[in-house]
């Protein structure tokens, strides 16, 4: 859990300090730099090859303003791409349960057991 006083944020001053790295941010401006400046500074030194054409649209983007440097933005694609690798896992591994007798079994046993549940708090609803 993130507490108020993990992060702390002046916004007359646009500073933003990182008291834990689990803070999480969603601003943009000089904000959003100071918590990539504070999250980068943990990172580790890796090398990658890319096709020329792909180089030249990171700095692009990067002379657009998308992200405060090729670190930043490197970051966050792969963050979104491994989050999209995580949910096609996940929907497969629901489509693999979705066949499994068992698992549809405990289920259907579940669902019997919170029926009566169910009801009443409909009856409440209602």
């Amino acid at each position: 859990m993130i507490r108020k006083s993990d992060c702390e944020l002046e916004l007359r001053a646009v500073t933003f300090s990182v008291w834990t790295l689990n803070c999480t941010a969603l601003l943009t401006g000089n904000l959003y730099v100071h918590y990539w400046e504070a999250e980068l500074a943990r990172a580790r030194k890796v090398t990658f090859s890319l096709q020329p054409e792909l180089v030249e649209a990171l700095d692009q983007a990067i002379r657009q303003g998308a992200a405060p440097s090729k670190n930043a933005l490197v970051d966050r694609a792969l963050r979104n791409e491994l989050r999209e690798v995580q949910r096609e896992w996940d929907a497969a591994q629901w489509r693999l349960a979705a066949q499994d007798p068992l698992f549809l079994k405990d289920i259907e046993d579940v669902e019997r057991a919170f029926r009566t549940a169910d009801a009443e708090t409909a009856r409440g609803i209602e």
